[in-house]
């Protein structure tokens, strides 16, 4: 239906003629008459009565003026929203991630929150889990992604998913450790990670139920990093299963399978959440494919 028919039908009934609507409208009147028949038939009725100096309504067109009358104040009113929101300042809100953009699906997230939160720029920083929640208690991010055992306090968290973890030896390592017990592996030379990354507790989880705690002998605070640190023969590590498996596919580090953690990856976000939080919380959901109340 032609808005421009419904102003025309419009305004001609308050004016009570056709010239004086069509200067009302700036138009000619031949335009007003085209917009008023094409209107009578679309809706299948006659709208106006014409006499020789005045336009009525008829009974259909009086029963239909308020119907039209409500659909222009709506276009109106769509109007000056869409005027605020083109000129309403975009809020820049901050995510912190962990392990990689791709584990977290970085760039589904972001698609489905710009469709749906056009009027928020969404900034991502990478580091490590600790950093991440403590950004988020403090207000610095408005979500994140944490990797470890157990999620922080003093933040809403949400399971994800669980990456699993395995334990690698450099390749001529193999004979040494073939019938090492816990307490053996870890009086090895551990590669470390920084405290605040995830990997500290990851191992220390992993081997807690041994009573036992590893040796640490050299730090790096990359994943790749210390997958070459391994192959190096430096000493042992914990690593994703994608990256330990590709690595002894290559023939440059072991697999101790038997040692495993299923590590859960939250998210986590401020307790308060305003609008935009709980809606960017909603689309971690939707591209994790995980139920709403599911923590």
């Amino acid at each position: 239906m032609n808005l421009n028919s419904l102003k025309s039908f419009v305004t001609v009934a308050h004016l009570g003629n056709f010239t004086r609507a069509a200067e009302r409208l700036n138009l000619s009147q031949p335009a007003i008459s085209g917009h008023i028949r094409s209107l009578e038939s679309e809706l299948g009725v006659q709208l106006f009565l014409r006499r020789y100096r005045s336009t009525l309504l008829s009974e259909h067109g009086r029963a239909l003026l308020g119907h039209a009358e409500t659909v222009l104040k709506e276009l109106d009113r769509l109007t000056e929203a869409a005027r605020e929101v083109a000129h309403r300042p975009l809020r820049a809100m901050r995510i912190g991630f962990v392990v990689g953009a791709d584990v977290v699906h970085m760039a589904p997230l972001l698609n489905r929150a710009g469709e749906i939160m056009p009027h928020v720029r969404i900034d991502v920083a990478q580091g490590l889990s600790g950093w991440v929640a403590a950004g988020v208690e403090a207000g610095r991010f408005q979500g994140g992604f944490f990797l470890g055992p157990t999620p922080p306090k003093g933040v809403h968290s949400i399971e994800l998913t669980r990456l699993t973890y395995l334990l690698c030896i450099p390749v001529d390592w193999k004979r040494r450790v073939a019938n090492a017990i816990p307490e053996d592996l870890a009086q090895l030379p551990w590669i470390w990670a920084p405290e605040g990354a995830s990997y500290p507790l990851i191992v220390r989880d992993l081997f807690s139920r041994y009573g036992v705690t590893p040796r640490q002998v050299i730090e790096a605070d990359r994943e790749a990093t210390i997958a070459d640190l391994v192959a190096s023969g430096i000493g042992v590590a914990i690593l994703r299963e994608p990256l330990a498996r590709r690595s002894a596919s290559e023939g440059r580090i072991e697999i101790l399978d038997a040692y495993r953690a299923h590590v859960p990856l939250f998210f986590i976000s401020p307790q308060e959440a305003d609008q935009d939080m709980r809606t960017l919380r909603d689309c971690v959901l939707d591209v994790f494919d995980v139920e709403a109340g599911a923590d």
